[in-house]
């Protein structure tokens, strides 16, 4: 009996051990893993399920979920912002144009000398034009031998040796004594009109419409005026001619081709005008050459004051057909000033006139620099260094005039 159950208690005892060397496999399978072992340890000792428990581990796939990483991928989605940079592409084209914005309006101003530029017939017609200042005794005697109604007194006084120079010498001495001094100050007519003649001015208007495209373009040039400055002021002569043309702009320069305007220009006219409405009022009061002269000469007394001096010359005292009070008087001498005045002024306004000439305004390429002086807002505001020439007709051909320009941007 006793043997009996120590037999039973050693059976009972080998397959308790044998049960659990068969649940410890499955909770082994993973020994890194605390969930399943833990799992596999109570159900191992129950009925061995505790290898189900090891599909624990296939929980693990979970870590497939993971997958939805892959979601994350979306971010690379993100990378089309880097599409975006394409924009920035977008602005090289703006480098094509130059580095700034130039759409808008510029008014510009150009400095000649036009009286260097004048051709040689042109300055002839000035220079007869101020004769009268320099030497109002030659330029009488040189107009009355024009006029055949009095000829005959500068013939006469040629015919005597020595009396035209006397004559000469005894108008300008009565002038001078006879004015005040007026004369002297109408001797710096000259001066007057040529600096008048150097201060020519050009303003003109560039309106560009666009931007450009690949640094190219079209813009419209308005010459609105020319200006002559006498004394410090400013006397303009509008004009409003027109053209268009095209333009480059590249880094900072601005190049303009050579054009032609719709509108010629009357020189001539124009610079009567300015001797006859502003420099002659401003000296003496008058408007006109011919009064001009004829204020300055109180020719009754130019003809007694130049007689007292010649009225006895006589080649042979014996003889008085050789005297030249033969042949002339007093009176002559001053009717001889008298048309020699009237004449000369309309002559030589005539003459002036005659300087305008039909054709066409133009200028050549233009070269200038345009930057933005004013701000930072990425616009041109100013055009410096400015070169460019105008052509314009007058007498018998065309005058060229080179300039220098600058300007800014306007108001349109």
């Amino acid at each position: 009996m006793t043997r009996a159950r120590s037999l039973s208690l050693t059976l009972a005892f080998a397959l308790f051990t044998a049960g659990c060397a068969v649940g410890g496999t499955p909770a082994g399978g993973d020994p890194t893993s605390k969930g399943p072992s833990m799992n596999g340890t109570q159900n191992g000792g129950t009925n061995g399920t505790g290898g189900t428990g090891g599909t624990g581990g296939t929980g693990g796939t979970g870590g497939t979920g993971g997958t939805g990483g892959t979601g994350g991928t979306g971010g690379t989605g993100g990378t089309g912002g880097t599409g975006g940079t394409g924009g920035t592409g977008g602005t090289g084209g703006t480098g094509g144009s130059g580095p700034l914005a130039i759409a808008g309006v510029y008014d510009l101003e150009t400095q000649f000398n036009l009286l260097d530029a004048l051709p040689p017939d042109v300055e002839t017609v000035i220079d007869l034009t101020l004769s009268f200042a320099t030497s109002p005794g030659d330029f009488v005697l040189d107009q009355a031998g024009k006029l055949p109604v009095i000829k005959y007194v500068v013939d006469a006084i040629n015919l005597f040796s020595g009396i035209r120079t006397t004559v000469v010498k005894q108008i300008n001495d009565y002038l001078d004594n006879w004015s005040g001094g007026l004369l002297t100050t109408v001797r710096g007519i000259a001066t007057d009109v040529k600096a008048a003649l150097k201060g020519l001015k050009m303003h003109n208007r560039w309106t560009i419409y666009s931007e450009p495209v690949g640094g190219m373009g079209e813009l419209q040039d308005t010459l609105r005026d020319l200006t002559f400055t006498y004394k410090g002021h400013d006397y303009e002569y509008p004009h409003f001619a027109k053209a268009s043309a095209a333009y480059s702009y590249t880094g900072l320069q601005m190049k303009v081709v050579a054009h032609t305007y719709d509108k010629g220009f009357n020189i001539g006219g124009v610079i009567v005008d300015l001797i006859d409405n502003v420099i002659l009022p401003a000296l003496t009061g008058v408007d006109s050459l011919g009064k001009l002269f004829n204020q300055l000469v109180n020719c009754g007394g130019v003809g007694s004051w130049v007689w007292k001096e010649i009225g006895n010359f006589c080649l042979d005292n014996t003889n008085p057909n050789t005297c030249i009070s033969k042949y002339i008087s007093a009176n002559d001498i001053a009717k001889l000033c008298q048309n020699a005045l009237n004449a000369a002024g309309n002559f030589i306004e005539d003459k002036i006139g005659d300087l305008d000439a039909p054709g066409l305004l133009s200028v050549s390429e233009a070269n200038s620099l345009l930057l933005e002086q004013k701000g930072r807002t990425g616009h041109a505001d100013t055009l410096m260094g400015g070169s460019w020439s105008l052509t314009m007709p007058i007498g018998i051909g065309n005058m060229t005039l080179p300039g220098q320009f600058t300007g800014a941007s306007g108001t349109p």
